[in-house]
């Protein structure tokens, strides 16, 4: 790689050596650093954001919490972040929907990991609670909401899988669907779609590889 070499003693520059009260000398070798400043601090940054961001394909099993949550992605959904295993929560958005998945350890009733939900987002509840069992056999319960710019879904459901490092607690999901538009059915179809996914893997089929979680 080529160095640019700055003098090492520069002296007092004369008046024609010098611009905008600068030394000319020096303006070069300042650019270069401050064009690989540059380079760093915001082109790399973009290039990683533009690769996470990609749409997954429909049917993608995707991981959370180190591999206790796992369900498929519909179709045209993207990563807000590289969906690797041991983030403990994940968040796929579409448009102006997002769909948020955060595992935890909980031994309470569905209820009330959704009343610590509700008081967790900023939304009103525009009906009633609805029980939700899921094919995988994970019991639930979800409530519609409203906010002040947007419209969406929260649901908690509750296993009795182990949750790692929780002296034998369960599992808690806490999950929280919104748009900024309307939450229109293409929506809650595709909300409902990953949902109907959703299982709570058992320990010991736990521990798989970020590749294995991103193809």
């Amino acid at each position: 790689m080529t160095m640019t070499h700055i003098p090492d003693d520069l002296g007092d520059p004369r008046i024609e050596n010098r611009f905008l009260g600068m030394d000319k000398r020096l303006i070069l070798p300042t650019l270069a650093i401050l064009g690989l400043v540059i380079f760093w601090a915001g082109v790399i940054p973009a290039v990683n954001e533009a690769v996470e961001g990609d749409p997954l394909e429909p049917g993608t099993k995707l991981t959370v919490a180190f591999g206790v949550v796992e369900f498929t992605t519909a179709e045209g959904w993207r990563p807000s972040s590289a969906p690797v295993p041991s983030n403990p929560r994940l968040t796929l958005f579409k448009d102006g929907t997002t769909f948020t998945v955060a595992p935890g350890a909980w031994d309470g009733s569905p209820d009330e990991l959704l009343d610590e939900l509700e008081d967790e987002f900023d939304t009103a509840v525009s009906g009633d609670r609805a029980a939700i069992v899921l094919p995988s056999g994970l019991d639930g319960v979800g409530v519609e909401t409203t906010g002040y710019d947007k419209t969406g879904f929260l649901a908690a459901f509750v296993s009795d899988e182990e949750f790692p490092d929780a002296g034998g607690r369960g599992t808690g999901i806490r999950v929280e669907a919104s748009s900024e538009f309307d939450f229109d059915s293409d929506d809650q179809q595709d909300v409902a779609e990953m949902l109907a996914s959703m299982r709570v893997v058992p320990a010991d089929e736990r521990g798989g590889t970020d590749e294995e979680d991103e193809g």
